[in-house]
């Protein structure tokens, strides 16, 4: 092989190699949660490497063909032979034009070829396979958790997963020693979630970690009963059945322990049938008529996803 194709070779490999790391890098830190974070890891170096590696070997080409390259005229005219040898050893060791110095450039874009990186993975690695949502997995203190949705997790998301899981192992004393008063602090840290929501509702309850407030205990747990989380539901109807918290009503208790059993809650389905054998036919009516309505107003209370 010509000398001069040789070393240009030589140093388009060596700044593949470099970019590609980088690249790789990248794509590792963008997809580290995902399932397919190798495969994605891997493109997004090809992504970065292969553009910035092209240009250079064409721009050594260029040069080499032109005859812009030869840096000893003497040579080129009395031993072209020699001359190519040098442009090899030259690009080898970079005495000529040292291709690290093309990282500089591929750092400078770096963010904006991220962007649009992003949208090409996107294109390539969609949230959705055939309408399917993607598993994606989170990375937790306590072992790596699935996320499937229509989109990736931000931030905020895997901070409040993080939360929940954390003040799970604390509250059962799974892997750690048992601190309840401490898993209400990380459940407050995910307070926007049903299943936090729930559990601090059960702290207050029955006093847990904090002193006993029924009427607290009721706040969280219909926070949590809204969004649709079947535990919180049937806790919120057995408040009311037993009035801790609000004013004793079985139409209520019968309507929230009747979502919660319509998502196979096996507590709510067994209150839910004595609730409809002790309950007057006008109460009973009343509470069939209030789910109809809640339902017709919110479809998603019942949905216990989350």
């Amino acid at each position: 092989m010509n000398p001069t194709i040789t070393g240009i070779l030589y140093a388009s490999a060596k700044l593949f190699l470099c970019i590609f790391s980088f690249g790789f890098y990248m794509g590792f830190m963008r997809y580290r949660y995902e399932t397919e974070w190798l495969l994605m890891s891997v493109l997004s170096g090809l992504l970065f490497a292969l553009p910035a590696t092209v240009i250079y070997a064409l721009w050594e080409f260029s040069w080499a063909i032109l005859g812009r390259a030869q840096t000893k005229q003497h040579s080129a005219t009395q031993n072209p032979a020699a001359a190519s040898v040098t442009i090899s050893e030259e690009l080898k060791t970079g005495s000529r034009f040292n291709s690290w110095l093309f990282i500089i450039p591929v750092l400078i874009i770096a963010p904006f070829a991220q962007g649009l990186g992003k949208d090409f993975m996107n294109w390539i690695y969609p949230a959705t396979i055939d309408g399917d949502p993607v598993s994606r997995l989170i990375e937790t203190p306590f072992g790596k958790y699935s996320w499937t949705g229509p989109r990736p997790p931000t931030q905020a998301e895997i901070d409040e997963l993080t939360a929940i899981v954390t003040g799970d192992a604390y509250w059962n004393g799974d892997g750690i020693p048992q601190d309840q008063a401490k898993a209400l602090r990380f459940y407050l840290k995910a307070s926007g979630s049903p299943h936090a929501q729930n559990n601090l509702g059960a702290a207050y309850y029955d006093g847990i970690g904090v002193q006993k407030n029924y009427a607290t205990a009721v706040d969280w747990f219909r926070k949590a009963a809204e969004q649709g989380y079947a535990s919180a539901q049937y806790n919120l109807g057995r408040a009311y059945w037993l009035g801790k918290g609000v004013p004793k009503d079985y139409a209520q208790a019968y309507m929230w322990v009747n979502m919660s059993a319509a998502q196979d809650e096996q507590p709510a389905i067994e209150l839910r049938d004595y609730l409809a054998s002790s309950m007057t036919t006008q109460q009973l009516a009343e509470g069939q008529r209030l789910t109809r309505e809640r339902l017709a107003q919110n479809p998603n209370l019942l949905n216990s996803s989350r």
